[in-house]
């Protein structure tokens, strides 16, 4: 028989407990992430890339999104976006309508848009 203290014995119950506890929201965090999609593009103004210009999604169901801004190398990314029909809106001309493009968000992980040119 392997003697085990009484220290060890409870630390192994409490980590048992611990692990029961946790793990059904472990599984609601994994699963919801199952079906957030990133929307990844390029702002381009002629063959130069363009930073700093916001860019959201909006869906009559869901609403609008926060905006992502252009890096230095035009690339914008928008995180944890539900499949569906959006516009993808291109704010880059300040105090005017943004550009607006019609997509569509399928359930895999990169939904890649073709590089955009600025007005």
């Amino acid at each position: 028989m392997k003697y085990r203290s009484k220290a060890s014995h409870d630390c192994a119950i409490y980590l048992r407990w611990r692990a029961a506890i946790f793990a059904p929201f472990l599984c609601v965090c994994i699963s919801t992430d199952i079906n957030a999609q990133t929307i990844r593009g390029r702002l381009m103004k002629g063959p130069y890339p363009i930073a700093g210009i916001a860019v959201n999604v909006s869906s009559p169901m869901l609403g609008a999104s926060g905006f992502a801004y252009s890096g230095p190398d035009g690339m914008y990314y928008l995180f944890n976006i539900a499949p569906g029909p959006y516009t993808l809106q291109v704010w880059d001309i300040p105090n005017m309508a943004p550009m607006q493009f019609q997509i569509a968000v399928y359930p895999q992980p990169w939904i890649d848009i073709a590089p955009i040119q600025l007005r």
